[in-house]
């Protein structure tokens, strides 16, 4: 799957960088699946940190700032049923095929 069918990250409306975020963390940290290279994880952290204010989404809760400066996502615990569908239904359509999970 080409990296080009992927959102841009960069240009992603700031208030669906928390499910992005989250159905990334939930993927790798529960299902030891990656859709987001490092860079592009990152850049999700990053734009988070810089918009944190602005941003309104009701799962914003479940995302601590420290997590976001360090680059992870591996305290979150508890994941809404929400989430977790999304995350599958997201690998299912973006999911890096023949690509070997890595280290975000």
């Amino acid at each position: 799957m080409s990296r080009d069918s992927l959102p841009l990250i960069k240009n992603l409306n700031k208030n669906l960088l928390v499910p992005y975020y989250l159905i990334s963390c939930y993927l790798y940290y529960k299902e030891d699946k990656a859709v987001l290279l490092d860079s592009e994880f990152d850049l999700v952290c990053q734009r988070l940190l810089d918009e944190w204010d602005d941003i309104v989404h009701w799962h914003k809760e479940l995302i601590n700032k420290d997590d976001l400066i360090a680059g992870t996502g591996y305290a979150i615990k508890n994941y809404p049923d929400r989430v977790k569908y999304a995350a599958h239904s997201f690998y299912h359509k973006y999911g890096r095929r023949g690509i070997n999970a890595v280290t975000i």
